[in-house]
């Protein structure tokens, strides 16, 4: 049985044939292979198969299990999407709190709140049209809906300040744990960094609720298109005002003043181009920064 489930999947696993350096094709297949030992079966609270993330300490992340699935998708599109449902599905809060099998949560806050996934942390709205675009599959979609609504409108009740302005509750969760942009996380990644209105919060945000007209039209939600779009139009100003001095930029709410790190520029800050959220002299002005994220400089 265990050399039937394996000669299917490589049937149909892309692999690097022909020139590619021995090692870059070996790259592929132990890439591939780590995923598929991580895809667990049903256990504890987790009534689908799930993404365990990682051998030495099993646990789900949508952040995470979104890139694996995004890249099992390729594979065995159909395990990859109940994996996501049931990431949604099977989750103890609407915004998919880090949890192991036995329903401990992984990621505590220091004020103890307890932290899911940022829309930015492996852009699961993203991954969850790619994979839409390649299958076609609307009665995933209209499955799916509701948990997905319910993500967001969790994020705008509980991660937006009084004058509605996105936020992470802590560094960890963003996905960059202990960034210098959370100002208070450096030796403390869980500390409360809520006065932060993160752009690629906002921007990644704006490209989910944008995601969700087409979605809402799929699920048969045709009454939820308005306010999607709506939704995003506040996401796309927030995002596009943030921008100072040829550079997208958070804000501290406490001052109202953008964030300026002396000789620092984080990666992330380019979110509102990878989301589509930018204006074209935006993206015009931003392209020298570009320079910056040089070989070695790129993830700092």
């Amino acid at each position: 049985e265990k050399l039937t489930q394996d000669e299917s999947f490589w049937s149909a696993c892309p692999m690097l044939t022909d020139d590619w350096p021995e090692r870059w094709k070996r790259g592929w297949v132990y890439d591939y292979e780590t995923i598929r030992m991580n895809v667990r079966d049903p256990i504890g609270i987790f009534k689908h198969p799930w993404d365990a993330m990682q051998i030495h300490s099993p646990r789900l992340v949508l952040g995470e299990t979104s890139m694996d699935m995004m890249t099992l998708s390729y594979v065995d599109p159909s395990l990859a999407k109940e994996v996501l449902y049931g990431t949604f599905a099977d989750a103890l809060a609407p915004n998919i709190p880090c949890v192991r099998e036995d329903g401990s949560m992984n990621m505590i806050s220091s004020d103890g709140s307890e932290c899911g996934t940022a829309p930015m942390w492996g852009y699961p709205f993203h991954v969850i049209a790619s994979i839409y675009r390649r299958t076609q599959d609307d009665r995933w979609i209209a499955a799916l809906y509701p948990y997905l609504k319910s993500y967001i409108e969790w994020w705008l009740h509980h991660r937006t300040d009084g004058e509605g302005w996105l936020h992470c509750n802590n560094s960890w969760e963003s996905g960059q744990d202990g960034s210098k942009r959370f100002l208070v996380s450096e030796g403390n990644e869980g500390a409360v960094a809520d006065f932060v209105r993160t752009v690629d919060v906002e921007a990644s945000m704006a490209e989910a609720m944008q995601t969700m007209v087409d979605f809402a039209r799929i699920a048969g939600k045709e009454d939820d298109r308005q306010y999607w779009q709506t939704l995003a139009g506040r996401r796309v100003a927030n995002t596009r005002s943030m921008f100072y001095d040829g550079w997208f930029r958070d804000v501290d709410a406490r001052t109202k003043e953008p964030i300026i790190l002396k000789d620092y520029f984080d990666v992330m800050m380019l979110a509102p181009l990878t989301c589509g959220i930018a204006t074209s002299d935006q993206i015009d002005r931003v392209k020298p920064m570009f320079n910056y994220f040089g070989p070695n400089r790129w993830l700092q």
